[in-house]
């Protein structure tokens, strides 16, 4: 499938290399901290299976993020209780806000890949010209 949809989606044999090879390096913490990026939690076991990680590894790792996402969110409900209706205003204002910023920072890393792959373009039709 990626064979398929590599090229559309910029998605080179190197660029695939160095993604496995990150998350080998990092792919428990990812896989850790997935669980509270809503949308991330539910293609971090996808990327753990492609990058080949080890299945004690994985289980682990998704075991103790799976906890501490449902202890922090137990504990929020109990520690706020009935105070939630009084802070829910603010927490999906926050998450707006949150949200915002995130889809701002993806346009501006697109943007600045889109730059730096420019150049190199470039650079090849000035030597033809010259």
């Amino acid at each position: 499938m990626l064979a398929r949809l590599g090229p559309w989606l910029h998605l080179t044999p190197e660029r695939l290399e160095a993604g496995q090879s990150w998350y080998h390096r990092h792919g428990t913490y990812a896989l850790l901290l997935g669980y509270f990026l809503p949308g991330v939690r539910h293609l971090v076991a996808y990327v753990a299976g492609w990058s080949h990680l080890p299945l004690p590894a994985f289980g682990l790792w998704a075991s103790i993020g799976g906890l501490l996402w449902f202890s922090t969110f137990l504990t929020l409900g109990y520690v706020l209780g009935n105070e939630w209706t009084r802070w829910s205003g603010t927490v999906h204002r926050l998450g707006a806000l949150g949200a915002i910023f995130v889809l701002a920072a993806a346009v501006l890393v697109l943007l600045r890949v889109q730059r730096r792959a420019q150049p190199k373009a470039r650079s090849g039709t000035a030597c033809e010209r010259d």
